[in-house]
């Protein structure tokens, strides 16, 4: 009876291990299929890597695809392949190529800064990098935020809408740059919307990534080239402390910050309005057509390393005769006089009319704002009154993120 019972057992343990020794060829061999897969898996939906470098989404005519032109195959891939997931909602992506956090990360940043319906900010995504391979989780929470930017077009198209027919490019650049600083408050608050389009055309309150993705939108929408570009920071999460858009008008690149615009535009209406004036129609150009020196400031900021060679360079001074209502350039005030009464002079009829002025030199600035109002004959406000019939009551502001720039509020019959 023992003998068979031993017999019995041998048999079991033979066949035992037999099976373990099967189980672990078939999960190596499971193991070692999966790694080599080269296919792009969307929670579970295979892709052939071709399919996915061929992606195209419903928003392409929104971008220039600027960033993507400068990476290699491996990283278009992870880019395509993010594209898609945002696109349609995708959770788990895994590829048969192995990245870094760091690269992740960065090729997620230059997505976004391609595409306005991405937030830039934003970065919710877990990933696991085993040899051969990448896994991704996607939070739910990007593809709500890139579901509310996508409603946001049909607003968008009706600010298109509302241009004057057969603008040349640099005066689409410039109405849609005012109407944001115009129409929609800086806000450094916390909440997900203003990070948002929607934070822009239906809260009229956003911070630098909403207004930096609906400039964009609105550019690309009237045949302005436009992306986003960054620098880190702590103010925006952990990857971005700033971000804006260069726009290249008239073949000419420059820094376009309309958040920055905006607040310095609201501190010009409220300046104005504690001196009894109606500064409603103000605006400050001080975030249009920059250089990267301007865009950057003295604050030591620094563009973000990845993207450091792949923005254009931007030292092109802004075109000020198109955008001031009158330009001092050196000595010449005369000029500068005739072209102040005649802005001033083409809002005729308007009870408060408001003009904003350049000089050439920060001193040339502050001298004349030293005497624009002044009691003497060659005060700036006497001779450009005499020349465009005006009386009234002038007050001025300096631009307080242009050294050269002078804001005046006209008011007729005061």
């Amino acid at each position: 009876m023992r003998v068979k019972k031993a017999g019995i057992l041998r048999t079991f343990l033979s066949y035992f291990c037999v099976s373990i020794v099967t189980a672990a060829v078939v999960l190596g061999a499971l193991y070692l299929w999966e790694a080599q897969d080269p296919s792009i898996r969307f929670d579970g939906e295979r892709h052939q890597a071709e399919q996915v470098l061929a992606y195209h989404g419903d928003y392409e005519q929104y971008t220039s695809s600027h960033y993507e032109q400068y990476l290699n195959e491996k990283e278009r891939l992870l880019y395509q392949a993010l594209k898609y997931a945002y696109d349609h909602g995708v959770q788990r992506v895994r590829l048969a190529e192995e990245y870094d956090q760091e690269s992740v990360t960065n090729i997620n940043a230059v997505l976004k800064a391609d595409y306005p319906q991405y937030t830039t900010s934003m970065l919710s995504m877990e990933m696991a990098l085993r040899p051969g391979e990448t896994r991704l989780h996607v939070n739910q929470k990007e593809f709500e935020g890139v579901q509310k930017n996508e409603q946001m077009v049909p607003l968008a198209r009706k600010v298109i809408d509302s241009m004057s027919q057969g603008l040349d490019e640099f005066s689409r650049a410039k109405y849609l740059y005012e109407y944001l600083v115009r129409n929609v408050a800086y806000t450094s608050e916390k909440g997900e919307d203003f990070a948002l389009m929607s934070g822009v055309f239906e809260l009229g309150r956003a911070n630098c990534d909403g207004f930096a993705s609906a400039l964009q939108l609105l550019y690309q929408m009237a045949g302005i080239e436009c992306y986003k570009v960054y620098y880190h920071g702590s103010d925006i999460g952990s990857d971005v402390g700033h971000v804006w858009n260069i726009a290249v008008v008239d073949g000419v690149p420059y820094h376009v910050d309309a958040s920055r615009g905006a607040l310095v535009t609201q501190q010009l209406k409220d300046t104005f309005s504690s001196a009894g004036a109606d500064g409603r129609e103000a605006v400050s150009y001080s975030g249009f057509l920059m250089t990267e020196d301007q865009a950057l400031g003295a604050g030591g900021n620094v563009i973000n390393p990845f993207i450091r060679d792949k923005i254009d360079s931007c030292t092109m001074p802004k075109p000020a005769e198109k955008i001031y209502d009158a330009v001092q350039v050196g000595e010449k005030k005369e000029e500068f006089v005739s072209q102040a009464a005649q802005a001033l002079q083409n809002h005729r009829g308007m009870r408060s009319v408001f003009l904003s002025f350049h000089f050439t030199e920060t001193a040339q600035m502050l001298q004349a704002q030293e005497n624009f109002t002044g009691n003497t004959l060659d005060a700036y406000a006497r001779r450009i009154g005499e020349r465009a019939g005006f009386y009234g009551r002038v007050i001025t502001l300096n631009d307080t993120s242009d050294d050269k720039v002078l804001c005046a509020i006209f008011e007729w019959g005061t």
